[in-house]
């Protein structure tokens, strides 16, 4: 797929805000697209089995907190966590 500037779109004429407002359509209608196209048969099926072995084993399942601090204490993270700036720190207005 060819990469296509704003400038040729005549996206650069646009107000920031109305950018945004470009831009949370697109992807908008990406998420509509998305939804509304099925699931193929093997992913449907997998995402049945976890479900099935996540209820009949739920002392099994561990909560995205638990894992996140676990991954943390660990390094695993990158410094600057899932929240905030690359620098790893607070983001300032």
């Amino acid at each position: 797929m060819a990469s296509v500037s704003l400038h040729e779109l005549w996206l650069d004429r646009l107000s920031i805000e109305e950018r945004f407002q470009v831009a949370e359509a697109i992807w908008d209608s990406v998420v509509r697209d998305v939804e509304a196209s099925p699931l193929p048969t093997w992913q449907r099926a997998e995402l049945e089995r976890r479900l099935a072995d996540s209820v009949a084993n739920p002392d099994a399942v561990r909560s995205w907190v638990d894992v996140e601090a676990e991954a943390e204490k660990s390094r695993c993270l990158p410094p600057w966590g899932t929240e905030g700036t690359r620098s790893g720190q607070p983001e300032t207005e």
